[in-house]
């Protein structure tokens, strides 16, 4: 096999308010690189708006190699 799924899903409960969320990742062995997340939220006993504010912090750092560099 060349690729995976990886299925999550849980459902949260703050304040009274349910929210399911149902999270789908694909990793790619042939292509390291390539790794795709989808995101599904479902509000369960109300209704809002869900915003999401995507976030990638390309500043790698690795302690156990590489002497202190960054990447």
């Amino acid at each position: 096999m060349k690729n995976r799924l990886l299925y999550r899903t849980f459902v949260t409960n703050m304040l009274g308010k349910k929210t399911k969320f149902e999270i789908t990742r694909f990793v790619s062995i042939s292509r390291k690189e390539l790794c795709v997340i989808s995101y599904e939220v479902t509000p369960l006993n109300y209704e809002g708006q869900i915003i999401f504010i995507p976030y990638l912090d390309g500043d790698l750092f690795n302690e156990d190699s590489n002497y202190n560099e960054q990447f």
